[in-house]
């Protein structure tokens, strides 16, 4: 036991966040990707979860961080009994500059916060990892797109779409949610169907195919005619 100890304490010494993965992680941590910590914020992991539906894409995510990772992707039962595959990396002090930057806490609750250098990191690949974790089309029959940010707070959410109409002209804007459960009210960023090819243009090197069908119903029909 000692001795696989320390031999993954020299492990994680060799490890290092390429720039790629960096990016892939803030736009995981902009959708539905959690950072975990067990010791006070020393050290953090990321967890993954996704949908049955989303194995494909679990199994994206994991050979992009699969160095970091010491047992593979496995399908567990959510408690309202649905399948899921989830995957977590070994706990690191790298992960810990973004979860000071992301979480508002190192205990639960914590609320995920808009990190203050997003202006900075917000690129066409955080886009498209955002858009495939936690987005989504507004509607069958339109071209707009609904980022989904019930993590945030409005301000919050006026400072991304601010960044992404100023870096690159989409026509975006926070939309109201409200949660009839919870008698609460969330915000989702509107990206006007306007905006929809300038969109894509930027996420397209990045999206899987598994992925696509998250794009516009009415882009999806066209583009398969045309094929």
């Amino acid at each position: 036991m000692i001795k696989k100890r320390n031999s993954l304490v020299e492990y994680k010494k060799t490890l290092k966040l390429t720039l790629f993965q960096r990016q892939v992680l803030v736009g995981l941590l902009l959708g539905d990707g959690c950072l975990e910590t067990q010791n006070k914020g020393r050290t953090y992991r990321l967890l993954i979860e996704q949908s049955e539906q989303h194995t494909i894409y679990c199994d994206h995510l994991y050979s992009i961080f699969r160095s970091w990772v010491l047992t593979p992707p496995k399908i567990s039962i959510r408690k309202n009994g649905q399948k899921s595959q989830k995957f977590k990396t070994v706990s690191h002090s790298s992960f810990r500059f973004y979860g000071q930057q992301f979480y508002d806490s190192i205990h639960p609750p914590r609320r995920k916060k808009l990190p203050k250098l997003i202006h900075r990191w917000l690129n066409p690949c955080v886009l498209a990892y955002w858009f495939m974790d936690d987005g989504s089309f507004k509607s069958s029959q339109s071209y707009g797109i609904l980022l989904n940010t019930q993590n945030f707070q409005l301000s919050e959410i006026r400072t991304l779409c601010q960044i992404m109409t100023e870096r690159w002209n989409l026509k975006c804007s926070p939309r109201k949610q409200k949660n009839q459960i919870y008698k609460r009210v969330y915000y989702q960023i509107y990206i006007s169907g306007r905006s929809f090819y300038a969109f894509l243009k930027l996420i397209d090197p990045y999206l899987i195919d598994s992925m696509r069908y998250k794009l516009p119903p009415p882009f999806l029909k066209k583009d398969n005619n045309i094929a």
